[in-house]
C-alpha cells in the first residue's frame, strides 16, 4: 500500500507525469479504512502507573483513494487457512 500512496501523493503532485495509471495492487482488502489516527504520544496514570496512549493527529485519505472501509486492490487476491502452504 506505502508504494501506492506514495505514487498517488507525486501524482497529486505532477499530474503532467500519469503515474497514477502506471501501478496494479494485487492482493486483499486492507483491515481498516485507509485514513486513520497516528502521532501516538504516551502517558501514565498518576494514580495507577498504568502506561497509555493517544493520537494527536489524523491523517485523511491521500488524494485518489476514496474514503471507503478498507483499502480495496485493483486485483484481489485471498489465500485462506486451508490453502497450502508455499515451501
Amino acid at each position: 500500500m506505502d508504494l501506492k500512496v506514495d505514487a498517488l501523493d507525486l501524482a497529486a503532485q505532477a499530474p503532467a507525469l500519469d503515474i497514477g495509471s502506471r501501478f496494479i495492487v494485487i492482493g486483499e482488502p486492507s483491515g481498516g479504512q485507509p485514513a486513520e489516527f497516528g502521532e501516538v504520544v504516551g502517558f501514565t496514570l498518576p494514580g495507577s502507573g498504568l502506561d497509555r496512549q493517544y493520537s494527536t493527529d489524523y491523517f485523511p485519505n491521500p488524494p485518489g483513494i476514496p474514503n471507503t472501509p478498507s483499502f480495496m486492490p485493483d486485483v484481489r487476491c485471498t489465500r485462506g487457512f486451508s490453502a497450502p502452504r508455499q515451501r
